[in-house]
């Protein structure tokens, strides 16, 4: 596997999680009650990790962009955090399969709700790092997929942020006054389609640029 083929696969992956958030904001019912649905989906998740774990492994290890260590501690991070929601995905997919093979993870029930928002973070840092290296390298072809990628990574963390102190807040982890609790509305889902768009829009688009500048 080298970087170019990772790049194609990371961008089937984003297409395919798009597909999916879409897909489950509108049709609910199916994904939380169809069996071969839920199970199908759980075997998708696993592929589209994997793959987005590929390419933060393959970049990594073939890109030669910039001479600082920053990009390539923000790879890592990338890395570390799509192994763990990778993890979580094949963890997942064999309770669905009533296969278990791990023992019990209820105490860290916590942590997963928060490794979304990690792994939004390490992506948006991974672009960061990537942008500076591409103005510094002129390598012009890529500043603007870059620099829409950068905008939705920044986007999606914020969306993130918002979840995970939603979910802390009002599960009473941290013992805020009520005042300070949020509830989220029930059909705000669908007031994050124009961001979940735009960034998958992104992303998709900057994989496709990163990967025709290999030709």
């Amino acid at each position: 596997m080298n970087l170019r083929k990772a790049t194609l696969l990371a961008m089937i992956s984003v297409c395919y999680f798009f597909l999916l958030r879409t897909f489950s904001t509108f049709f609910s019912d199916i994904i939380s009650e169809d069996l071969f649905f839920i199970k199908l989906a759980g075997i998708l998740n696993v592929l589209a990790g994997l793959f987005m774990v590929l390419f933060f492994l393959c970049f990594f290890k073939e890109e030669k962009t910039g001479k600082g260590a920053g990009i390539k501690t923000a790879a890592i991070l990338s890395l570390v955090a799509y192994s763990v929601m990778l993890f979580l995905n094949i963890k997942s997919l064999l309770l669905r399969f009533n296969i278990f093979l791990l023992p019990p993870m209820d105490r860290f029930r916590h942590i997963e709700k928060a490794v979304p928002f990690f792994s939004s973070l390490a992506l948006l840092l991974f672009f960061i790092f990537f942008h500076a290296a591409v103005i510094k390298r002129e390598r012009t072809g890529l500043r603007q997929a870059l620099f829409l990628a950068l905008l939705g990574s920044s986007v999606s963390a914020a969306v993130q942020t918002f979840l995970v102190l939603n979910y802390f807040f009002f599960t009473g982890i941290f013992k805020w006054p009520a005042i300070c609790r949020f509830r989220i509305p029930e059909n705000i889902a669908f007031f994050f389609i124009p961001v979940f768009v735009f960034s998958s829009f992104a992303m998709v688009y900057f994989f496709f640029i990163y990967y025709r500048s290999f030709d």
